[in-house]
């Protein structure tokens, strides 16, 4: 029998079609996603067909294209039963089919296999043969050539052998059609086959491909009862029931003349040297490390039955080991469960779509990230492997085409659920505290973070984020259970903001209760701190808020009130407090009542205070009742401070305190008699002159003029000009202890008649009257006596004193006692000179050649130019010389003489000293005044501390001592060495 194994002629055609990306948007920037990526069908015709016929396939899957009846691949090869290579690949930028270079066409052909006769190709090798075409020529085998016929089976006359050089006669058109037809390759038959001398066997141009010999196999079929493989496409169960033969054929180019044939080579038990090639059938593949060039057939020797044999492939590198086909693993996977029989719980994979090319049994692919699509919202987790090693592990040869499984190790790409874009609160962790209305932020792979930034985040009305809220939130994607939640750390937390211009406490956290009416303030942000002047707190009329109280107030939103969740204020330690006001112009009544004892007055001028308010009431708006006044010696104005309403009282009133109190106390009147002064028993005062009303501890000035005696009492005239008096208590006028005294006066001495005489009269001429008083006030030398005859002159004693005991005394100082003055006009004579500072010996006039003696009081010092004159600091003589007035008998008009109060000068420092002394009306240093002493270059003082002295009670310094300088680096002269020195002396001494 013949067995005809028609093949249909199955080409991969590559097309240089257009690359396709339906419904994306490609970008310069971006490559478009694997799944959005296609290849364009090629073009068909007339002698082409496209398989699938579908207008775009996704990448890693292929086109088969299949030459139609009549055609074959025109080109340079056909590669018959292999896997189609016209397979959509991607590109960097989208997806192309590969490979491109030279694609074949389909054009018509002669080939037996669609109807053409084999007679005239074997004529044309023959001629070829004959011709001496070296290309063509039959290589004889190691056994005979049979030729046969087509009567029968079996060796004919025709036969010779090949080693002869003669060649067999070929099969007849029939018989060869026969064998085909029937599908059978038996013994005793010749076949004819192209054998690529590397091995390999296609489908060769044998005219144009020097590089291919045809032989002409002579097989020597031995008996009939040589056991065969039959029905090679129908191989036995032991064997893979995937793996099939290639079949050879010799092409006939568009424009050739030859025919084309197939033909078939028995296979004869134990004749492994007689080869098929053999391939696995459309998805199933040999193991990845075997090179499907070195895969041929072996029938072998199982009994004398055919099907006793078995037919198997083996490679010539094994030619010992059977090999089987298994199933590939398909293109683009989608069952992620399957890939290896795992559940995604242990760890498997977990995917949607994988795009990778079919792979056969050992066979690894590299998945990138970009080649992995997830379901929808899920994706690989963040921080995923950049690739995964994908591995086929085949599937037995029962398993369907292309069900291989894949196998990805330890590292499989596994797709989780996504943290959504834009999310709700429901999709974050139980305990991430989040409280929101909207967010506008990405969708989050698992582990992934995202910075959410605080403007994207949306509040419910009248809430808002902290105001110390930050800027950005790290939020992180995790699985909880199989569900994707968003967890955060610090989390975006909306609060209840606290309303703007709260009314009262119930704006506020428990536990602070300010009491106002308004508070002008914006709505606050939760954790929001604002400060407001304290002019913004309004208070209920007649209240206020206290007096010295903070200028501002901090006011700090916080938690919301979980009742009408409005956020509450709080004020802390300081919050504002209205009070009830003071009165204005109170009443003794308004004021604390323990003050109400300390207090007493008509009524006050002043306004109402806030509470705490201080008031510097000034004493001017105290008024008081008649004959009564505000103490002189009290402060000029009290202090007033308004307290807090008696809660069991009045609460819309606050009482006053005050430190000190006005209190108005009786007053000393105008005019005060006797028995309102408080005076020295027998001080002979009557009465004083004083205009107006004096207020307690006042005090007032009288002058001894206002002051009234009883009778026959009377001022002295060296009494004070002026006396103090001050009002005490129940309005009694008193003095201290300088209180004025009216003294007896004194009757006037008799006048000395005669021509000679004199009479009396007061020194201060103010004081003398046209005419005179009866009596004569008291003082001391504040009487003179005077000639009545204006032509002569007084000598002697001149003044006379009125003292306590009413009687008038000449001052005789100077004279004998009981000496009195005469009226002459024989000698001239002198008044006394007025002097400051120092005593004369006499008073008296005396005569013109006598002298005045003055001297200086103690303490008190001539300055240095009188100094210098009368040759002395405190002692000088002024002698008595006539008038200038020739005819005038009284000099009055001697030179007046002073000494001053300070300090003598130093004369004997070894330095400068400063200020310098004055000379003039002064003495050299006033009393009080500060000196300075510093030493000449190369000195320093003895004694640092007396640099500086003060000159006081007539002396420099407190000892009077002068300073001393001794030389730099000389040391200071102290008891010890003194002490020393004294034992050296006195052993000096005694030696």
């Amino acid at each position: 029998m013949v067995i005809k194994h028609v093949i249909s002629l199955l080409l991969v055609v590559l097309c240089s079609g257009d690359i396709s990306n339906n419904e994306v948007e490609i970008s310069s920037e971006a490559d478009p996603p694997y799944s959005d990526r296609r290849c364009d069908k090629p073009p068909t015709s007339a002698d082409i067909s496209v398989v699938p016929d579908e207008a775009q396939i996704e990448l890693y899957q292929t086109y088969t294209i299949i030459c139609n009846t009549g055609h074959l691949v025109q080109g340079d090869k056909s590669i018959v039963g292999v896997d189609p290579v016209c397979t959509c690949l991607p590109t960097d930028s989208g997806a192309e089919l590969s490979p491109t270079e030279n694609p074949p066409t389909c054009a018509e052909t002669n080939d037996l296999k669609y109807g053409k006769s084999l007679a005239s190709f074997y004529t044309q090798v023959q001629a070829a043969v004959d011709a001496g075409d070296t290309e063509y020529q039959v290589t004889p085998s190691n056994v005979g050539c049979w030729a046969r016929n087509a009567a029968g089976y079996g060796p004919t006359d025709g036969l010779e052998n090949c080693s002869s050089g003669t060649y067999a006669t070929f099969l007849d058109v029939g018989c060869t059609q026969a064998l085909i037809d029937e599908e059978k390759v038996m013994v005793g038959y010749n076949s004819l086959r192209i054998i690529v001398e590397d091995g390999t066997i296609w489908g060769k141009d044998i005219i144009d491909d020097p590089n291919l010999t045809m032989y002409m196999d002579c097989i020597d079929p031995g008996t009939d009862s040589v056991d065969v493989c039959l029905e090679v496409n129908k191989l036995p169960a032991v064997s893979s029931t995937r793996l099939y033969v290639l079949n050879y054929f010799v092409p006939v180019r568009p424009g050739q003349s030859r025919d084309q044939t197939e033909f078939f080579m028995n296979i004869v038990a134990d004749q492994s040297d007689v080869k098929y090639r053999l391939r696995c059938d459309d998805g199933y593949s040999f193991e990845n490390d075997i090179d499907e060039s070195t895969v041929y057939g072996y029938c072998t020797s199982g009994g004398s039955a055919p099907a006793n044999n078995q037919f198997y492939a083996y490679t010539t590198a094994a030619p010992d080991t059977q090999i089987n086909c298994y199933a590939k693993c398909s293109a683009n996977p989608t069952n992620a469960m399957e890939i290896n029989s795992l559940p995604a719980s242990s760890g498997g994979p977990v995917f949607e779509k994988l795009f990778m090319p079919s792979l056969k049994k050992g066979q690894t692919f590299t998945v990138d990230l970009d080649q992995i699509v997830c379901a929808e919202s899920h994706s690989l987790g963040e921080g995923a492997p950049s690739s995964y090693v994908m591995t086929c592990e085949g599937a037995d040869t029962d398993a369907d085409p292309y069900g291989g499984a894949l196998t990805c190790g330890d590292s499989c790409p596994k797709c989780y659920a996504m943290c959504p874009a834009n999310p709700t609160s429901e999709h974050f962790t139980s305990s991430s505290d989040v409280m929101f209305e909207s967010i506008t932020m990405a969708a989050m792979k698992k582990d992934g973070t995202f910075n959410l930034l605080k403007e994207n985040v949306v509040c419910p009305a009248s809430y808002a984020l902290a105001e110390d809220a930050a800027d950005t939130y790290q939020l992180s994607c995790v699985i909880e259970g199989e569900e994707a939640k968003i967890s955060c750390t610090t989390c975006p937390k909306c609060y209840a903001k606290c309303p703007a211009n709260p009314t009262g406490a119930e704006s506020f956290v428990d536990g602070e209760t300010p009491v106002f009416q308004s508070i002008t303030l914006q709505e606050t942000l939760y954790r929001q701190t604002v400060t407001v002047s304290k002019d913004v707190v309004v208070c209920a009329e007649g209240h206020s808020l206290e007096s010295g109280g903070p200028n501002e107030y901090e006011f700090t939103c916080q938690d919301a009130n979980v009742d009408t969740d409005i956020g509450l204020l709080s004020c802390g330690e300081n919050c504002p407090v209205c009070y009830a006001q003071c009165p204005e112009n109170p009443v003794v009544a308004k004021f604390a009542a323990d003050k109400q004892e300390d207090i007493a007055f008509e009524s006050l001028t002043m306004p109402s205070l806030a509470y705490s308010a201080d008031h510097d009431l000034a004493k001017e708006n105290v008024q008081c009742a008649d004959g009564a006044g505000l103490p002189d010696s009290g402060p000029a104005s009290f202090g007033v401070t308004c307290g807090a309403a008696d809660p069991e009282t009045d609460l819309d009133e606050g009482i006053l305190s005050c430190d000190p109190c006005p209190k108005c106390e009786a007053q000393c009147l105008a005019n005060p008699a006797k028995d309102f002064l408080e005076v020295p028993e027998g001080s002979g005062i009557a009465s004083l002159v004083v205009a107006e009303n004096v207020n307690r501890d006042g005090s007032i000035t009288v002058s001894k003029d206002d002051i009234q005696c009883e009778e026959n009492y009377a001022m002295s005239a060296d009494a004070a000009d002026n006396f103090e008096f001050t009002c005490g208590a129940e309005g009694i006028f008193t003095c201290g202890e300088a209180c004025p005294i009216c003294q007896g006066t004194c009757n006037w001495p008799a006048a000395v008649e005669g021509n000679e005489g004199y009479d009396f009269q007061y020194v201060d001429d103010s004081k003398n009257e046209e005419t005179r008083p009866e009596t004569a006030i008291p003082g001391i030398n504040h009487i003179e006596a005077y000639c009545t005859n204006d032509t002569l002159a007084l000598l002697g004693p001149r003044f006379l004193s009125c003292v306590t005991n009413n009687t008038m005394e000449f001052d005789t100082k100077g004279y004998e006692d009981g000496t009195s003055p005469t009226c002459q006009s024989e000698e001239k004579v002198c008044e006394a000179p007025v002097t400051t500072g120092g005593v004369l010996q006499t008073n008296g006039n005396i005569k013109v050649g006598e002298v005045y003696t003055f001297t200086c009081d103690e303490g008190y010092m001539f300055d240095l130019e009188d100094q210098t004159t009368f040759q002395s600091d405190e002692r000088r003589e002024v002698q008595c010389v006539a008038s200038a007035d020739e005819a005038a008998l009284v000099n009055s008009a001697l030179p007046a003489i002073s000494c001053y109060k300070g300090c003598a000068e130093i004369t004997e420092f070894d330095g400068t000293i400063s200020p310098e002394v004055i000379r003039q009306r002064s003495a050299p240093y006033n009393d009080g005044q500060a000196v300075t002493f510093e030493c000449k270059e190369g000195y320093k003082m003895e004694d640092a501390s007396m640099s500086t002295l003060v000159c006081s009670e007539g002396k420099i310094g407190a000892s009077g001592a002068v300073p001393k300088c001794i030389k730099n680096g000389s040391a200071s002269p102290t008891l010890s060495s003194l002490l020393g020195f004294s034992s050296l002396l006195l052993a000096y001494v005694l030696l």
